[in-house]
């Protein structure tokens, strides 16, 4: 009885949000995210997978330190695409079950060294291991732990990394051929929990989410009162934590701005949504911007930023809670959009 009370309270909530604004181009927003974000984004992902798949084979077949070093390159180049294409980590990819199938963190690397024990090559192997053993993490682990190049001489670690990536590159192909027929996307205008306007912006409150408390709460030591822990970064071997937050940050300020097109705040804006301090759309704009100004007088690395500059990682967490706020509770509320996950779930 209760979930049928609640049901008929989101629906109300979510037609009585949707009178009024239909004088907005709503579709023409989900038009250009698609056509000039998302679908550009995942583009330039796979590329970067192509171009990776390619390092693991150059090197695989030549162990080289000139090979190498290519390789670490590649993984970063597709590690920082992926980052900006995480904030689209709904639609065909949620339906194809893979929203943890490329990026899933920390990777177990105690079940990555049983792996390498039995992995013989066979097709489908890698497709059939959990998230916390495949995608972009365990590659970082087999490239960049301490030894690795002299580890990686070692046959049976080349040939899974190749195996790594040709997964990578499978995946991301279908998922683009996914959204090539996921006509749908545009059309699905109202506020429905599984409408389109809903499911982009709550990516954008979920990653909010994500940054505040796994990202940085969690090695800050800041949830639970726990230790500081360097150990329990998003990128632990390649020590880039900093620029992935970096890539996802800007990601969500492209969908909020649209770029050169329409985006979230001309949709705030077009309802006039602002108080005495000015357009809410404004103020999320600029608390982006101080983010990202922040993250660039960082650098990379999030070791080392707990270590020697945790004053500023504060004001950073602090930064990232106030945009999660106008996120969450001003702009979905101003919207008429519903929160459509809980704060525990974890892609």
């Amino acid at each position: 009885m209760k979930k049928s009370i609640l049901l008929c309270c989101m629906v109300l909530v979510a037609c009585t949000s949707f009178e009024g604004q239909e004088a907005f181009d709503r579709s023409g927003l989900l038009r250009n995210i698609q056509d000039n974000l998302l679908l550009p984004q995942y583009q330039q992902t796979k590329l970067a997978f192509l171009e990776l798949q390619k390092s693991t084979q150059d090197f695989s077949a030549l162990p080289s330190g000139g090979n190498y070093l290519a390789l670490q390159d590649k993984w970063k180049h597709a590690f920082l695409e992926w980052k900006q294409a995480e904030v689209y980590n709904f639609g065909p990819i949620d339906q194809l079950g893979w929203t943890t199938s490329f990026d899933n963190w920390p990777t177990n690397s105690n079940a990555i060294e049983l792996l390498l024990q039995t992995y013989d090559g066979s097709p489908g192997f890698v497709e059939g291991l959990g998230s916390n053993k495949k995608g972009l993490p365990a590659m970082e682990y087999l490239i960049f732990q301490p030894g690795a190049f002299e580890l990686l001489q070692e046959e049976n670690r080349r040939v899974l990394l190749v195996a790594y990536s040709n997964d990578l590159v499978d995946k991301i192909e279908l998922v683009l051929q996914a959204w090539s027929k996921h006509g749908s996307f545009v059309k699905r205008i109202d506020n429905a929990a599984d409408a389109s306007m809903t499911l982009l912006a709550n990516e954008l409150v979920f990653l909010a989410e994500v940054l505040k408390n796994e990202k940085l709460g969690v090695p800050m030591g800041v949830l639970h009162n726990k230790a500081i822990a360097p150990q329990l970064v998003e990128v632990p071997y390649a020590s880039m934590s900093l620029s992935g937050l970096s890539g996802n940050v800007t990601a969500m300020k492209n969908v909020f701005t649209g770029q050169n097109g329409l985006g979230l705040d001309d949709y705030l804006d077009a309802l006039h949504v602002k108080d005495a301090n000015g357009l809410l759309s404004e103020k999320i704009i600029i608390k982006m911007e101080s983010i990202l100004s922040l993250l660039k007088g960082m650098g990379p690395s999030l070791q080392t930023a707990l270590i020697s500059d945790y004053t500023t990682l504060e004001l950073l967490y602090e930064e990232i809670n106030q945009l999660l706020v106008l996120l969450k509770t001003d702009m979905m509320s101003q919207l008429g959009l519903l929160v459509v996950f809980n704060d525990n779930d974890g892609d």
